[in-house]
């Protein structure tokens, strides 16, 4: 058996946890019962990493034990409070923030790549696939959606320089629906 210090929504001492058998949910009911909430407001903190029910790595219906996270005897808990509707802005500005990082780091390279690579003047002739083989471009229809697709992604860069992450996000959004 093993005891806990947990800080935050409620601070206090937790005895005679095995860390064995408890999981990060039996955790949260505790702490939250004690600081007389419910378990979907306490988000808990241990060595830097939020703990969560499961891992994305393991199957969706398997938890792991507290001592297979690393929680032991004397170990300190963070347990902090916030309402189900702001932990869902965060989790949904989270993956706002995480999905307009890579468009900007797509964005980069797919610059630096044409730039260096495929000529404006070339680009009614021939361009480069993702792969790097060339492709032929052949109607006046295709070259246009060259064009297109090159200036939306130069619109792209230019909104991410201004920090305006919704609106590049936006034109490239439009730049892929257009190539397909």
């Amino acid at each position: 058996m093993a005891r806990l210090k947990i800080r935050g929504a409620w601070s206090g001492l937790l005895e005679h946890v095995s860390v064995d058998a408890w999981t990060v949910p039996k955790l949260r009911e505790e702490v939250a019962a004690r600081a007389d909430c419910s378990p979907d407001c306490i988000t808990l903190t241990f060595a830097g990493k939020i703990l969560k029910d499961a891992d994305a790595d393991d199957d969706a219906d398997a938890v792991r034990s507290l001592a297979s996270l690393g929680v032991k005897n004397n170990s300190k808990i963070l347990a902090t409070r916030i309402s189900p509707q702001e932990r869902d802005a965060l989790r949904r500005e989270e993956k706002l923030f995480i999905r307009v990082e890579q468009i900007r780091v797509t964005a980069n390279a797919i610059e630096g790549k044409h730039r260096r690579r495929i000529p404006v003047e070339d680009l009614n002739r021939e361009a480069e696939d993702p792969t790097g083989q060339l492709v032929h471009i052949g109607s006046e229809m295709e070259s246009r959606a060259v064009m297109l697709g090159a200036r939306l992604h130069a619109m792209a860069v230019n909104l991410i320089g201004f920090e305006r992450y919704n609106d590049a996000l936006e034109a490239l959004s439009l730049g892929e629906v257009r190539s397909r």
